[in-house]
């Protein structure tokens, strides 16, 4: 048999994959898409990818998308096969899911429990008017007089041309506030928040899932519950050589929910600030997957503060979760350096969560005050030495995805300020950062801090996230 070929992923609604004739290299293959073994459409495997190529399949134009139609579910089973041949593409899907199984911090050998789940709930108010009317003001501030400010990999006109990023940056060129206030209420549903917060694709996904599918969603969120409860000893750590093994997951919502609380000494759930965000749901509101990793992120930098309120500066905010349960827990002197339009959205969440008064955007440097409030940096703006002052430096899931080019400049920016302590919160894969295998891969920032001065005191894996590691540097005096 001369074809191979693959089903990749099947996220949102589209279906992904490469198939390849070796004996007739040349031949873009045709292929038969089926759901539960009904035809429902062909395509053909003719787009190129560079991996192909690297890896010596053909010329590389042997890829193939295929959206699903909105009547079918995704959760259905989807195969794809050859053509006129009895080949059916490995599916590539199975091993993901077994991955995704393998990522659970908790044993779950009885089963799954049945949870509690469904969407955030809110409608567009005042407040995310008078919200959006300052975005539109700050965003002009950047780019009417300095737009060249912003230079290399932070280059706002590069963000102009992102597509996921284009209908956000449109509303604010048009100025009008009751439509980005539209927009921003549904951030969780909307293309910009893909790898922030839920996306357009996880979206799509959770729409046409199953009750069962959601269920399963939603234990994935109760198992970094349960270890953002342990980590803070508001319940034991289950343990495979004594006593009962695999029960964890089965303990009670909303008992764990309230001793969570009393830990932190403020309740977990966030306020509901979007429409649309799938979690765990309470009385309180929905919780998230990705607040509760900012919530043991900001707890963890806490305690390295020793508790006290020291200037922070977080280099990549996401959504500004981390900053927000700093705030909860203390830390007031928070600073957060990201690329402009992402500062945006950190804007938003702060502006709802804490109040207007209680976040600045900073669009000149001249503008950064150790006052009290978030200061939201443009990355641009980083190199000026007006914005500076900061003891404790953060980075949380992103150093890696921004390559040892963008990561390594951070570092040596901390460096040349003198910032006196590194926590990073992150995983060391060296993955690919593009499609192209023999491309620029994932820095790790154990690797790039060798090339400073920040010198590792204090590595363990993380509590609440399987597969990446707490580190701790400090900052060696000059010989």
């Amino acid at each position: 048999m001369s074809y191979i070929g693959y089903i990749d992923s099947i996220r949102g609604r589209v279906i992904r994959g490469w198939a390849h004739n070796a004996a007739a290299p040349a031949e873009r293959v045709a292929l038969r898409i089926l759901c539960e073994e009904r035809e429902i459409g062909t395509t053909i495997a003719s787009i190129y990818r560079p991996d192909l190529q690297n890896a010596g399949i053909g010329d590389g134009r042997h890829g193939f998308e295929y959206e699903i139609e909105a009547s079918l579910p995704t959760t259905a089973r989807y195969q794809v096969r050859v053509a006129g041949a009895a080949y059916h593409l490995v599916d590539n899907t199975l091993k993901q899911r077994k991955r995704a199984d393998e990522a659970f911090l908790h044993s779950h050998i009885d089963g799954l429990p049945s949870l509690r789940y469904g969407y955030s709930r809110a409608r567009v108010r005042r407040i995310d008017v008078a919200v959006a009317r300052a975005m539109i003001a700050a965003w002009r501030s950047l780019v009417a007089p300095a737009g060249d400010r912003f230079i290399g990999s932070w280059n706002m006109w590069e963000i102009h041309a992102e597509g996921r990023q284009r209908a956000f940056v449109s509303l604010l060129e048009q100025g009008d506030a009751k439509a980005l206030a539209e927009y921003c209420i549904a951030l969780p549903a909307q293309a910009i928040t893909h790898g922030l917060s839920q996306g357009d694709e996880q979206t799509e996904a959770l729409a046409h899932a199953s009750p069962a599918g959601l269920n399963g969603e939603a234990c994935r969120y109760w198992d970094y519950l349960l270890a953002l409860g342990e980590y803070l000893g508001a319940r034991n750590v289950e343990c495979p050589e004594q006593g009962e093994w695999g029960r964890a997951v089965f303990a009670d919502m909303d008992e764990l929910r309230a001793r969570i609380d009393r830990a932190l000494g403020f309740c977990v759930v966030p306020p509901e600030v979007f429409d649309g965000l799938f979690g765990l749901r309470y009385r309180q509101g929905i919780l998230h997957r990705r607040d509760i990793h900012a919530c043991y992120g900001a707890h963890r930098l806490h305690e390295i503060a020793a508790r006290r309120s020291v200037p922070v500066v977080e280099i990549g905010g996401g959504m500004g979760g981390a900053a927000y349960y700093a705030r909860r827990l203390g830390l007031r002197d928070y600073t957060i350096v990201d690329l402009p339009v992402i500062s945006l959205l950190q804007f938003h969440f702060l502006a709802k969560a804490f109040g207007l008064d209680q976040v600045s955007f900073v669009a000149r440097p001249e503008d950064f005050r150790h006052d009290g409030r978030i200061q939201l940096v443009p990355a641009g703006l980083f190199g000026d030495d007006a914005i500076g002052g900061f003891e404790l430096a953060f980075n949380m899931d992103s150093f890696p995805e921004m390559g040892a080019a963008v990561a390594g400049s951070y570092l040596r920016e901390l460096e040349r300020r003198d910032v006196r302590t590194l926590f990073s919160i992150n995983q060391e894969a060296t993955a690919p950062l593009t499609e192209d295998v023999r491309g620029e891969r994932q820095a790790c920032v154990r690797e790039l801090a060798r090339a400073t001065r920040y010198q590792s005191v204090l590595r363990y894996p993380t509590w609440v996230h399987k597969g990446y590691v707490d580190e701790v540097f400090v900052l060696r005096q000059r010989a």
